[in-house]
Order: structure tokens, then C-alpha cells, then sequence
């Protein structure tokens, strides 16, 4: 996971914030709490940075937390203009740089990542903060419940949608394709939701886990079905969709901000529009870079990594042709540091 900083930022945040706001106080208590990063770094040369650590508060609170790993880099705010920038490390960053709205939305258009400054930074914390009241709905249709606490359509999404260049969908029964449980109903309105601020000028990588065993799925038709629909509201060019047959007990969809849990899978909608699971499962949304989780988090994708490495496709000149990923089983969402 990867800060890239100007140390900027914080100067310009403490004259233009209002430092009571909510969202600014949530901002101040992630920093406090941020672990386990990468700390990339806009300055002439270390020793100016640790100059600087000891003239704000803020960056002594970043550097006590312990980074990783600390890059300095002179031409930073030069490098992000750059689409080589982003080909490589994690594609978990997030920016803090001293810019106008108009350059981080333009950024964030171009390469599908956050990027606060001190004149967004409390319109888009909304998004992050750890004590918005909507981070656990249940799955239901029952109005008695507040419209904040019940997920009853992909419309509820909407207050999540954010920057993003990676989606890793692990559920085994999400390409099932049943009774419903359809994927018109449920995996192509959950992806096409998520993929609202999918990059311009980089391809929105979309990863499947999924293993209905016993049933056998012919991935190769699925992977030309989904394409067919995606190309349509994405564009050819757009995205990149990989299915892989394996999946974990755990349910849950990975973006570069968000891990997103359900008990029950993601196959929550039928074709009626009613409900599946009414009442009996919840669907959870952590914010990747502050929770508890992420250790655990980051473990479990190791070990999928691990396991995807030596999963093989049989040779195609074999009697019995089995295709266990198609086209790929690499993702850069599991380079989760460099």
C-alpha cells in the first residue's frame, strides 16, 4: 500500500480546513492510525524531509507510524502526470497533494486513483469516514428498517462509488447464472455500478473467483457473455475481465479503497426484483487503507496468490480440455506493497 505525499498538503490543509469539521477530525484520527505503508515522498533530499517531519506535526505522525518503506522523489508532482507512474507498485495509493479540485479530478479521470487536497478533502472524506452510518445494511426489502441500514438494490451502492483501477470479485457462485440468481441481475449491474470512475487512460482490471462445484461452467462462453455487455456500457478498451475457477469460504469484493463482505455472496437480487436472502444476511464495506482488517485482509490474497500461481490450464491437446482461468490468472491487486 502506497501514501504518496507533498508535504504541502498539510500546510495548505491546516490554513483552508475546517478543523472541526467531522470529516476533518476522522481525517486526523486515519492518520493517527495509519500503519504498514509505503511513504512516497515530494522533496529535494531526505535530509529536507526529516527537517520538515520536525516543523509538522502531521508528517511526524506519519513517520512514527513506521512506513514500510520512505521514497523520496524530486519530481513527484511531474511523475503522477505520467502513465509509466502508475504501471508499476501497488495498486493501492492514495494521493495527498496541494492542488486545486480541478487537477485531482482530472487526475483521478485520467488514472483512477484519490487524490485529496485541502480544498476536497471534506467533500471526499465523506466517502472514507470510519463513522458513516451506513458501512453495515442488511439485504432486504423491508421498509420498517432506515433506508441507511437496508440494502434493497445496487442503487446503494451510489454512496460508495469511488476512484478505482482493480475489482476482485471472489464468490463462488456469482457466474452461476440461476433461477434467480441471475448474472444480468446481479454481476453485471454490481460491476457496471463499481466501475462508474474506472480510469481513461488505464484499463480497469476485473478479476472473478469462482467455483460452483460440482457444476461445471464453460468460462470461456461466460468470459464471451460478459464481454459483450461490458463492452457495450465500459467499451472494448476500457476494461480487462479475467475469470479464475477458485474461490474462498469468504465472500467478498476488493477495489484499491474498499473490501466488501456478504455472508451470503453477492447473488442478492431475482428476477422479479424482490429479494434474495431477505433479512438474513448484511452486507459490510471497510475502507482498505483503516481497518483492523487489513492485515488479515492482505493475508488472505497472499495465500490466493500463492495457490493461483501454480493452478494450471491442461494442454489444449489433451483428450479432456480443462480451463481452470481464462484468459489470465494474474492481477496487480495482489502486488500489494511494490
Amino acid at each position: 500500500m502506497e501514501i504518496i505525499l507533498d508535504p504541502a498538503f498539510f500546510t495548505s490543509l491546516i490554513q483552508v480546513a475546517n478543523l472541526k469539521s467531522e470529516n476533518y477530525l476522522d481525517f486526523e484520527r486515519f492518520l493517527g492510525k495509519l500503519k504498514n505503508c509505503k511513504l512516497i515522498v515530494f522533496c529535494d533530499s531526505f535530509e529536507n524531509f526529516y527537517k520538515k517531519v520536525k516543523e509538522d506535526p502531521y508528517l511526524e505522525l506519519l513517520i512514527n507510524n513506521s512506513p514500510v518503506e520512505l521514497e523520496i522523489h524530486q519530481l513527484l508532482l511531474n511523475e503522477i502526470k505520467d502513465l509509466a507512474f502508475y504501471k508499476n507498485g501497488s495498486c493501492f495509493k492514495l494521493f495527498m497533494l496541494n492542488e486545486s479540485v480541478e487537477v485531482c479530478n482530472t487526475l483521478s479521470e485520467q488514472f483512477g486513483y484519490e487524490y485529496l487536497s485541502s480544498e476536497n478533502l471534506e467533500k471526499k472524506w465523506t466517502i472514507y469516514n470510519s463513522s458513516r452510518d451506513d458501512s453495515s445494511r442488511k439485504v432486504t426489502a423491508r421498509t420498517s428498517l432506515p433506508a441507511n441500514n437496508r440494502f434493497d438494490s445496487w442503487d446503494c451502492l451510489d454512496t460508495y462509488i469511488h476512484p478505482l483501477t482493480n475489482i476482485l470479485i471472489n464468490d463462488s457462485y456469482i457466474l452461476n447464472d440461476k433461477q434467480n440468481q441471475k448474472i444480468r441481475d446481479n454481476l453485471l449491474p454490481l460491476i457496471l455500478k463499481l466501475a462508474q470512475k474506472a480510469p481513461k487512460n488505464l484499463p480497469l482490471e476485473i478479476t472473478i473467483l469462482s467455483d460452483p462445484s460440482p457444476n461445471y461452467l464453460d468460462y470461456e462462453k461466460i468470459h464471451a457473455r460478459l464481454s459483450t455487455e461490458l463492452d457495450q456500457f465500459l467499451g472494448a478498451d476500457r476494461y480487462k475481465l479475467n475469470l479464475i475457477r477458485f474461490s474462498t469460504h469468504d465472500r467478498f469484493i476488493l477495489t484499491n479503497y474498499f473490501y466488501i463482505t456478504s455472508g451470503k455472496g453477492f447473488t442478492f437480487f431475482r428476477e422479479d426484483k424482490g429479494v434474495n436472502y431477505n433479512s438474513t444476511t448484511t452486507i459490510e464495506f471497510y475502507f482498505i487503507f483503516s481497518t483492523q482488517k487489513k492485515v488479515l485482509i492482505f493475508d488472505d490474497l497472499m495465500e490466493i496468490k500463492e495457490k493461483l500461481e501454480i493452478l494450471q490450464n491442461s494442454d489444449p491437446g489433451t483428450y479432456s480440455k480443462i480451463i481452470h482461468y481464462f484468459p489470465r490468472k494474474e492481477s496487480r491487486i495482489f502486488n500489494l506493497i511494490s
